[in-house]
């Protein structure tokens, strides 16, 4: 059902926990089954130097914030905001219709943790 990425990142979560140093944050819930996803952040300039997420959900989005973490780490705010829902599926290996409310979770997180750095920061590089 799920691929070998996924469940791997279900089974050992990469970076899940606060991030003392953050300093940009985003959050989202999806209330038909009552998800939680925060993402924490540090920028340093226009870079993703360290990202890390906190999960009351599912096992997708649990392992879907852990891969997010891995790959956004070190991308540009533009690079990150342009890896759109399509991105996200073909990471994760493609999850099933009833799951993917874990991508939309995840973008709408970081859209709301970049986007006032995005239009600060990212008119300066």
């Amino acid at each position: 059902m799920y691929a070998p990425v996924l469940r791997a990142h279900a089974s050992d979560p990469k970076n899940r926990g606060p991030l003392e140093t953050a300093n940009a944050w985003g959050e989202a819930r999806y209330p038909p089954c009552g998800d939680l996803f925060k993402l924490s952040l540090r920028l340093e300039g226009n870079r993703l130097a360290e990202v890390r997420f906190e999960a009351q959900a599912c096992g997708p989005v649990v392992a879907l914030g852990s891969l997010a973490t891995e790959k956004l780490r070190g991308m540009t705010i533009q690079e990150a905001l342009g890896f759109d829902c399509f991105d996200w599926d073909r990471a994760a290996g493609g999850l099933p219709p009833a799951k993917r409310h874990a991508i939309l979770l995840l973008l709408e997180a970081l859209q709301e943790a970049l986007g006032t750095k995005a239009s600060t920061e990212g008119s300066s590089s």
